[in-house]
């Protein structure tokens, strides 16, 4: 008797769990949403893996970007489809989707020729990479001294 009790109890956290997911919509279970979802939900892990100083795996700075990009790029990718497959399964259509994009596209062409509102450490920033890209510490050195 108490061992069918022990099954049910561990059986009870799983069947509760089936319930939950199969009270969710039809596109949200379907492969095609919850295959990029998954893939987004395990990158930023592996992004914060590879770029934590006490991985030490590679010696070398380049590589480091590299394994960046490659995940902000995978990330990028998979959001896209996850967004994209959303968006596929959903109400919208695909004229709303067009205009959110379109708007978004108008208003950051729209900031890029504009000056920096509140940020007046823009120039401070490009002196700061140029230097580093010369191999000079940019501590050392203020725009004021040179």
């Amino acid at each position: 008797m108490s061992q069918s009790h022990e099954t049910a109890t561990d059986n009870r956290g799983f069947i509760g769990l089936q319930k939950v997911f199969q009270s969710l919509p039809e596109f949200i279970r379907s492969p095609y949403f919850l295959v990029p979802g998954i893939l987004v939900f395990l990158s930023f892990p592996l992004i914060i893996i590879f770029l934590s100083p006490n991985l030490q795996l590679l010696d070398n700075l380049t590589p480091t970007l590299f394994f960046f990009f490659f995940f902000a790029y995978l990330f990028a990718g998979v959001s896209f489809a996850f967004l994209f497959l959303t968006f596929a399964y959903s109400r919208y259509t695909s004229q709303k989707l067009l205009l959110i994009l379109l708007l978004g596209l108008v208003v950051r062409v729209l900031m890029f020729f504009s000056s920096p509102i509140l940020e007046d450490d823009y120039y401070r920033y490009l002196w700061d990479g140029a230097v580093s890209a010369n191999g000079f510490n940019p501590y050392q050195y203020s725009p004021a001294e040179i």
